[in-house]
């Protein structure tokens, strides 16, 4: 970024995929709407065989944007005030994004382990900047880790969003089993539904969400642990280290 000469830089992760050839066009298209626009993120697709526990978060994740025809535009207002609509202001992704260049020589990205557009989208709302969502500029983007992986990767995201953000989902373990139970279900009509799956595709979903469901729920309490259990590091085939010496102290996620 710092060696760019345009006015835009875009970011795009290495396993994204345009889904159009408007793409570019899209994804830098909010910016000529108001000079305070410093970042514009697009949309992710999940791939057709995506696992479903995934593919079903990435399709509501973005819904919950707004709806495809419109761009949606966020910045900070004293009435939000409740964690969750601070969250969805502050949401960036360099998976698929653009970002003006003299708005990031003014909020530079902070330097951080893990989370650093997570950490960039907070600072702008902050600064007083507006966050564009531009929901026709998408790629095709998704990860399907088998049920070790993926407690490892949410592990690891949930840990590295809690360091750089203070913020985590954590809550009571009553709520950890209830909204895991809820999300099976819903994983399970959503594969019973999907047509992308064949009948034996869909029964190797069917039997593996439960778990993937309770990986995530045990991964969000995990990250607030000083240091990994031994059982856990076993569960997601790495050692057992201590993580006081590379963390901030982190602060509660409602």
């Amino acid at each position: 970024m710092e060696l760019a000469k345009g006015d835009f830089v875009v970011f795009i992760t290495q396993d994204a995929r345009p889904a159009t050839e408007h793409w570019l066009d899209e994804l830098i298209g909010p910016f000529h709407i108001s000079d305070d626009v410093a970042a514009v993120y697009g949309k992710q697709l999940p791939h057709a065989d995506c696992c479903p526990t995934v593919k079903r978060d990435v399709i509501n994740h973005f819904r919950s944007f707004g709806p495809d025809s419109f761009v949606m535009l966020q910045k900070d207002h004293q009435r939000l005030t409740s964690d969750a609509e601070r969250d969805a202001i502050a949401f960036l992704s360099d998976v698929n994004s653009a970002v003006r260049r003299s708005a990031l020589q003014a909020v530079p990205f902070r330097d951080v382990p893990y989370a650093e557009d997570q950490a960039l989208g907070r600072d702008l709302i902050k600064a007083g900047f507006i966050k564009a969502y531009a929901p026709q500029a998408a790629v095709i983007h998704s990860h399907s880790y088998p049920p070790r992986r993926y407690f490892a990767r949410m592990y690891d995201e949930m840990r590295g969003l809690l360091t750089t953000t203070g913020r985590s989902i954590d809550t009571g373990l009553g709520r950890h089993v209830a909204i895991a139970v809820l999300n099976t279900l819903k994983d399970w009509r959503f594969i019973i539904r999907d047509a992308d799956y064949s009948p034996a595709t869909k029964v190797k979903w069917l039997v593996q969400a439960p778990v993937y469901n309770v990986a995530r729920r045990v991964a969000v309490r995990l990250a607030r642990k000083p240091e990994l259990p031994g059982w856990a590091a076993w569960a997601m085939g790495r050692p057992r280290v201590s993580l006081l010496a590379n963390d901030a102290s982190p602060a509660a996620r409602t």
